[in-house]
C-alpha cells in the first residue's frame, strides 16, 4: 500500500501559490521572531524550506507535497531533546556529537529515518610570515653586524565539506550516503541508498548533486518525493552548518578597552592607575567579550582554568559557561533555580564543546536518569505506599547504580535521606 499516486506523463510549469496546499508546519511560524521561508517546485510536486526562531529555540523543517494534495514527505530538525548526545551512549545508534544537526524524516505521517550532519576539514589560512635580511657588520667602525630571521611559510585554508549519516528507523541499519567533491570549493554530490529506508516501493540508489541543484537515480514517484525531501534538507544542512567567521569588532571587546572607557576622565599618573586598579579589572574582565578571545590581563582574575592544558582547559572552560548560562537564566541567583537540572542541560546543550562534558553537566543528566528511573519503579503504587517507594534508600540505590554510566555519582546518590531531593 502506498500513498503516492503513479508518475504523471506530462507537467505543466506553473507560479507556486502557498495558500493551495494545507502545510502541517504552518503553525511553526506563527509567533517566529525572525526566519527564512522559500518555496520550490518539481515535476508534479512541490515543496517549501524554513528556518526561523520560535519562543528561544531554533527550528528548520522541510515539506514536499503533490500538486494541491497534503504533504507526503516532511523532515524537520530535532535536537537533544529527542536525540542522545554521542558521550552519552557507545551503541551504533543515531546520536549527536558537537556542531551537528538532525533531521527527523517522516513519509506518509510515519517516522523514517534521521538525517545527521556535520562539517568536517574547515580550516583557516596561516598568513607568511617574510624574512628579514641580517646585517654584516664593520670591523673599522667596531658596528657589529645583526642576525637575519627566517621566514615563515603559509599554509592555504581548506572550505572544508559536508559530511551525513542517514539511519533507517525501520531496519535500525545505517543507509549507505556518500558525498563526493569535483572541486574543494563546490558543494558535494551525495549518493544514498533508499532501500533501507523500508518505504514502498521506494529502493533506488538517489544523487543528489547540491552544486547544479539536480536530482537523479528516481524510478518510482516515492523515489522522487523522499529524494526531494533528502535533497532539500541537504541544502538546510549545507546552509546552517558551515563555517561563519565571527564579526571583526568583536576582537575589539577585550577587557583593555572596556578599562580605557572606565578610566576615560583621567589623565597621567591618575590614568594609568585607574587602568591598573584590580577592581576596575575585576568590573572589565566580567563582561561581556561577544565571543572573542578573553584578554589575556583576564586570565588571572580567580581563572580555575588558567593553569590546565588541552583537553581538561576545554572541559572546564564548558563548565564556567555553563555556570555563566545559569547565572543569566536564574536572575537574583535562587537556589531552587541554579539546581533545576533541566535548566542546566539547556545551558549545557547551548554551550556545548567537542570534549567530555564537565561535572555540572554530567551530574544533571545522571540526576534526570536516577529520577526518572526511581517514578518509573514506583509508578504501580498508589497514596501512601507510593511516597514512602519515592523515599526508599534501596530503590534510590539501586537506581544510581543502574545509572552510573561510567561518571562520578551526582548529589542525589550522594545522600542518606531522598526527601529533600526526590518528589
Amino acid at each position: 500500500m502506498s500513498c503516492f499516486g503513479e508518475p504523471k506523463a506530462s507537467h505543466v510549469k506553473s507560479r507556486i501559490r502557498e495558500e493551495v496546499v494545507p502545510w502541517l508546519h504552518r503553525g511553526n511560524l506563527e509567533g517566529a521572531t525572525g526566519g527564512l521561508r522559500r518555496y520550490s517546485a518539481a515535476p508534479g510536486m512541490m515543496a517549501q524550506v524554513a528556518h526561523g526562531l520560535s519562543a528561544g529555540q531554533s527550528f528548520s523543517f522541510v515539506e514536499v507535497a503533490g500538486k494541491q494534495e497534503l504533504p507526503l514527505v516532511t523532515a524537520h530538525s530535532i535536537s537533544t531533546s529527542q536525540l542522545p548526545q554521542d558521550w552519552q551512549i557507545s551503541t551504533s545508534v543515531p546520536a549527536l556529537g558537537a556542531n551537528q544537526m538532525a533531521f527527523l524524516l517522516r513519509v506518509c505521517s510515519e517516522d523514517v529515518a534521521v538525517l545527521i550532519g556535520e562539517w568536517r576539514g574547515f580550516k583557516l589560512p596561516v598568513v607568511g610570515v617574510p624574512g628579514v635580511s641580517g646585517t654584516a657588520g664593520d670591523r673599522s667602525t667596531g658596528r657589529r653586524g645583526v642576525q637575519g630571521r627566517k621566514g615563515t611559510k603559509g599554509k592555504p585554508g581548506a572550505a572544508g565539506r559536508l559530511h551525513v549519516q542517514l539511519f533507517s528507523l525501520k531496519s535500525k541499519s545505517w543507509c549507505k550516503a556518500r558525498g563526493t567533491c569535483s572541486s574543494p570549493t563546490l558543494p558535494s554530490t551525495f549518493s544514498i541508498d533508499l532501500g533501507p529506508l523500508g518505504v514502498h516501493d521506494c529502493a533506488s540508489t538517489i544523487e543528489v548533486n547540491m552544486a547544479t541543484a539536480r536530482l537523479g537515480g528516481c524510478t518510482s514517484s516515492a523515489d522522487c518525493a523522499v529524494g526531494y525531501a533528502l535533497a532539500l534538507a541537504l541544502a538546510a544542512l549545507h546552509v546552517a552548518l558551515q563555517p561563519r567567521m565571527a564579526p571583526p569588532q568583536a576582537s575589539k571587546a577585550g577587557s583593555e578597552a572596556l578599562a580605557c572607557r572606565m578610566c576615560h576622565d583621567c589623565s597621567g599618573e591618575a590614568c594609568q592607575k585607574c587602568r591598573e586598579d584590580a577592581e576596575t579589572i575585576s568590573t572589565c574582565c566580567s563582561g561581556d567579550f561577544h565571543d572573542a578571545a578573553v584578554p589575556d590581563m583576564c586570565q588571572s582574575q580567580d581563572n580555575p582554568c588558567a593553569d590546565l592544558h588541552g583537553q581538561e582547559e576545554l572541559t572546564c572552560a564548558w563548565g564556567l559557561d555553563v555556570a555563566r548560562c545559569m547565572a543569566g537564566v536564574c536572575d537574583g541567583g535562587e537556589a531552587l533555580c541554579l539546581e533545576d537540572t533541566t535548566k542546566i542541560m539547556a545551558c549545557c546543550d547551548q554551550h556545548r564543546h567537542s570534549v567530555a562534558p564537565p561535572r555540572i553537566c554530567t551530574d544533571a543528566v545522571l540526576t534526570e536518569d536516577v529520577r526518572s528511573c526511581v517514578l518509573e519503579k514506583c509508578n504501580e503504587c498508589q497514596g501512601e505506599q507510593c511516597e514512602l517507594c519515592k523515599k526508599d534508600p534501596q530503590v534510590l540505590s539501586q537506581c544510581c547504580t543502574e545509572h552510573q554510566h561510567g561518571f562520578a555519582p551526582p548529589a542525589i546518590c550522594r545522600v542518606e535521606d531522598s526527601r529533600s531531593i526526590l518528589p
